[in-house]
């Protein structure tokens, strides 16, 4: 972790105290562990630990490396980053940990907890901050070498914004608990769990006692210490139960307590906010839609391994009907033009060391994806053209763009998947929808480039047309793809699928996603019950959510309670048949 002195700052930065007003200031420090993002706090003399969510597992690798600097810092922004209007509060300092950006008071100590709140998600490396002229300068690790061989050298660069533009970044979002997998004792309280600053907020409880075991939640509303009992939930022996806490129900921090000692006790909770309306499309407005068939450029893209950083792109000209017409070779430098060049050698390489291959599967159900292990995991399918293009001209699947995690642009949608170190497809989550024809993408000098551009279209101040006008590029920042719109899709583990009685499905994706619902139907002369089972924390444990009795001839639609989600779901049915749950996220 990192700690900070909580008091001592400076226009020069943290400074050591003075004897012995030294004794009486706070010292943060910030971390994680397999739970949750963890905020250590030395006041008195004594340490106080306290959790909050995670944004993204990429940075879970046990040797702690994809970690890079976590900050507390002063950013200069009198404001208030959450709600951009002079508050009555001191002002607040940044915080990065684990993917999410938050705001955190001065203040914070034992007595005056109140005040962390989540401001955006991002999918970039930030190394550290600073505020400068007025803005954010943020150093960022871009693309490294390791296990990247399209890379030709890292790439790095300083991301220049301001604290409005982080507000436009991914919605806060994320997961984590007090305990999992835990031997816990009757009536001691777990580690506080920050509750305040999200809208959509659902708990995971189970244990595998031999007896029910009543969980009481205790929320401390005003950040002072003083603990109240919200509710009580009891899990039946060996169970699994779900809460989902109302928008009303208000406060700073959340604790659990059993009731009896139980074992392998877990209290996960997963957090979301709605869409802020950010999505617009004129950033985008060059990239092909998958709706709609037009002619455009699409192509291979490599930064080159040459002092002068420049970058490669393998262009083809493709009609209506997706005949390819015309290739040609261009060569981007640090003046961003996008320039031909007669150099079939040097095209040829490209072409032949950047080949695409397909990712994933598509069968009638769902997108299939395997793991470094050879295990499936399905996610939800995006425009119909994107599975007939996979045999014909595949787009690019899985790259880094940001170091030490892969973008993934899967049947049009973009995911972040970690290093297998930190858990691989098992622990990915979807960062946006696009359904756009991006054929290929990659990081160069800080930037997110990518090809598959209408020809002749302008984006705002992102296309740049090649300087013969047959070919462009886009470019921009990988934390821009927010706003090309929330994560949604359909499908699932079976459609109309032969499937055995009591055999499970496999997993589908269901974190991040907002409104979801489940068709459920089958072709048995009898009711068959559909069992829905859950696996909140992305470890593999799975629990029964519910069962569904779908009645011969019949389809069943059940709808999530608003707020409830889990990391995948998967699905049995307890009659040999043909079967189809098919999953819709809006």
């Amino acid at each position: 972790g990192v700690a900070q002195l909580g008091s001592l700052q400076t226009a020069a930065g943290y400074q050591a105290a003075p004897h012995p007003a030294a004794s009486a200031l706070p010292v943060w420090a910030i971390g994680w562990d397999h739970k949750s993002v963890l905020l250590n706090v030395c006041d008195g003399g004594r340490w106080t630990r306290f959790r909050l969510p995670k944004s993204s597992y990429t940075y879970d690798a046990d040797h702690g490396w994809f970690t890079e600097w976590p900050r507390i810092r002063d950013i200069g922004d009198g404001q208030g980053l959450r709600s951009g209007t002079r508050e009555s509060r001191p002002p607040m300092l940044l915080m990065n940990m684990h993917g999410m950006f938050f705001d955190f008071p001065r203040t914070f100590s034992l007595a005056h907890r109140a005040g962390i709140r989540p401001i955006s998600t991002h999918h970039k490396i930030v190394v550290d901050f600073a505020e400068w002229n007025g803005g954010i300068v943020m150093a960022c690790d871009d693309a490294s070498k390791m296990h990247n061989p399209l890379l030709g050298r890292p790439q790095s660069n300083l991301w220049f914004t301001t604290a409005a533009q982080l507000r436009e970044l991914g919605a806060p979002a994320g997961w984590g608990g007090v305990w999992l997998g835990d031997r816990v004792t009757a009536g001691e309280p777990s580690e506080p769990y920050l509750l305040a600053g999200f809208e959509k907020r659902v708990v995971h409880l189970s244990h595998d006692s031999p007896s029910p075991v009543e969980f009481i939640l205790e929320i401390d509303k005003t950040g002072n210490g003083q603990w109240s009992k919200y509710t009580a939930i009891t899990v039946p022996a060996k169970g699994y139960a779900w809460h989902v806490i109302p928008e009303r129900v208000r406060g700073e921090w959340i604790r659990a307590k059993a009731g009896s000692d139980a074992t392998s006790a877990s209290v996960y909770f997963h957090y979301a906010s709605p869409s802020r309306g950010k999505y617009s499309d004129a950033p985008f407005s060059s990239l092909a839609r998958a709706e709609k068939p037009a002619r455009l450029s699409e192509g291979l893209l490599r930064p080159q391994g040459d002092a002068a950083m420049t970058l490669q792109f393998a262009a083809d000209s493709v009609e209506e009907t997706g005949k390819v017409v015309e290739r040609a070779y261009y060569v981007i430098g640090q003046d961003m033009q996008v320039r031909k060049v007669q150099d079939p050698t040097a095209e040829q390489t490209l072409r032949t060391t950047a080949t695409i291959r397909q990712d994933f599967e598509v069968d009638a159900a769902s997108v299939i994806m395997k793991d470094a292990k050879g295990r499936r995991y399905r996610l939800p399918k995006g425009a119909e053209l994107f599975t007939v293009l996979g045999a014909e001209r595949p787009r690019r699947g899985i790259r880094e763009v940001a170091t030490e995690r892969h973008l993934m642009n899967i049947h049009g949608t973009f995911y972040e998947r970690p290093w297998e170190a930190s858990g691989g497809l098992a622990k990915i989550r979807p960062l946006c929808t696009h359904n756009r024809l991006i054929h290929d993408f990659c990081s160069w000098r800080g930037m997110l480039v990518m090809s598959g551009n209408l020809a002749g279209e302008k984006s705002e101040g992102h296309y740049v047309a090649s300087d013969d006008g047959k070919a462009g590029l886009w470019f921009g920042n990988v934390d821009d793809l927010w706003k090309l719109g929330k994560p949604r899709g359909e499908g699932g583990p079976w459609r109309d699928t032969a499937v055995s009685a009591g055999r499970a499905s496999d997993p589908y994706l269901m974190t991040g996603y907002d409104k979801k619902s489940v068709r459920l139907r089958h072709d048995a002369l009898r009711d068959v019950t559909f069992m829905i089972e859950v696996d909140f924390a992305a470890d593999g444990s799975w629990h029964t959510y519910g069962t569904i009795a779908v009645p011969a001839g019949k389809t069943i639609t059940h709808r999530f309670p608003e707020g409830y989600s889990a990391h995948w779901v998967r699905v049995r049915a307890d009659a040999d048949c043909k079967a189809t749950a098919w999953f819709v996220y809006e």
